[in-house]
């Protein structure tokens, strides 16, 4: 998965903080983007339930923060977190998460999210089918997705309080934060609720980011709308997305 796949809304980072529309662009309340994806990869919109059928790639991943972001210099800056730091052999690295960020649930976004996010990644009875990103690199990683080690194993926990998450890895890992670019979180509370693929229902789905989930008709269309409860830092120039599902046959028809 190439790093342009952060699409729509991965690569603004602090710079859309300034996003601003031109003079003669058409009214908020008109912004609308508008992609085509194909039928066969609608089955979530969230990486950490697929990563390879995730629905459109360039608008997935927008119901959280990952903990950092790029920036347009291709510079890692803060998501989720405002801060991280190794340790003096760069094995164990704790983040700083942002305390204002909020599920539209009411919940506050914890380490808790990312603790049971890794390990239902992890987990052999999700069979996630991008486990090998992590293998050789989170502490228990590889035992845990063998079934070798409980889950409550893996190298990831809560730190000294609930906005303190600690990821231990296996050998010295300087490039971890820009692995993390991948690490937009689900919700614990709503995933221990609902179950798996709970994003892929707006009755179930929620939202710590930007958008949140407005309809999803299967094999025809995805359509979120701007997130009134998001506390992150992005700022998104558009109040709606709409994902057509169609054959890649169609798509140039489509724009015409």
């Amino acid at each position: 998965m190439a790093l342009g796949d952060r699409g729509l809304f991965g690569f603004a980072g602090v710079a859309a903080q300034d996003a601003a529309l031109p003079d003669d662009a058409a009214p908020a309340d008109q912004q609308v983007f508008v992609v085509p994806s194909g039928t066969e990869t609608d089955k979530t919109p969230d990486f950490y339930e697929s990563g390879y059928e995730r629905v459109s790639d360039g608008s997935a991943d927008i119901f959280s923060d990952p903990l950092v972001r790029l920036n347009r210099n291709f510079e890692i800056v803060p998501g989720a977190a405002l801060e991280w730091s190794g340790n003096e052999d760069g094995t164990v690295w704790t983040f700083t998460l942002d305390p204002n960020l909020m599920w539209n649930d009411g919940n506050p976004v914890t380490a808790n999210d990312w603790v049971t996010t890794f390990r239902y990644g992890a987990d052999p009875a999700h069979a996630w089918d991008f486990t090998w990103f992590f293998q050789g690199v989170m502490k228990g990683w590889d035992e845990a997705i063998a079934g070798e080690i409980p889950l409550e194993e893996l190298g990831v926990r809560q730190g000294a309080n609930e906005h303190e998450l600690i990821v231990e890895t296996q050998l010295p890992a300087p490039f971890l934060p820009a692995m993390l670019l991948y690490s937009n979180t689900l919700s614990a509370a709503a995933l221990e609720e609902h179950g798996p693929l709970y994003n892929s229902n707006p009755e179930t789905s929620v939202s710590a980011g930007p958008m949140k989930l407005a309809e999803w008709l299967v094999d025809q269309r995805v359509v979120y709308e701007k997130n009134p409860d998001y506390q992150g830092s992005l700022v998104v120039p558009v109040n709606r997305v709409v994902i057509k599902l169609a054959d890649p046959g169609t798509w140039f028809i489509m724009y015409q």
